[in-house]
């Protein structure tokens, strides 16, 4: 497969590759490789294991390690309980967000937003 780059003046197109590597055969070697796998699992644990926390200037809003009740605080709230599956916590739901990530190059968060536009649900499929 040939790299192939846009340089078209009239239209100001920005320069762009095609990736060296389809996302089918990404995918494929995520299922066949058991290695490419491990170190696929262990970048996306090390990077989103560490947990977080909720932080407005210097002061901790919320921190779930310390603290399992959810504060009054909108991002708090939606981190907290990023959607209705109780068992889905935030960590998990940004450990897939990791894995895809790192195993196809890219990876996608779903936002619900209620009646007044404010993010209400999170969700990786």
């Amino acid at each position: 497969m040939q790299s192939g780059q846009i340089d078209d003046p009239a239209r100001r197109a920005r320069k762009w590759a095609a990736p060296r590597v389809a996302m089918a055969d990404l995918l494929l070697f995520y299922d066949v490789n058991v290695w490419h796998r491990r170190c696929v699992l262990l970048k996306a644990l090390l990077v989103t294991g560490l947990g977080w926390q909720l932080v407005q200037g210097d002061e901790i809003i919320f921190d779930p390690r310390v603290d399992a009740r959810v504060t009054d605080h909108p991002a708090a709230r939606l981190l907290g309980r990023p959607n209705e599956t109780v068992l889905e916590t935030f960590d998990e739901l940004i450990y897939r967000f990791a894995v895809d990530f790192y195993s196809q190059g890219n990876a996608y968060l779903e936002v619900a937003r209620d009646r007044r536009g404010v993010p209400a649900r999170l969700w990786h499929d």
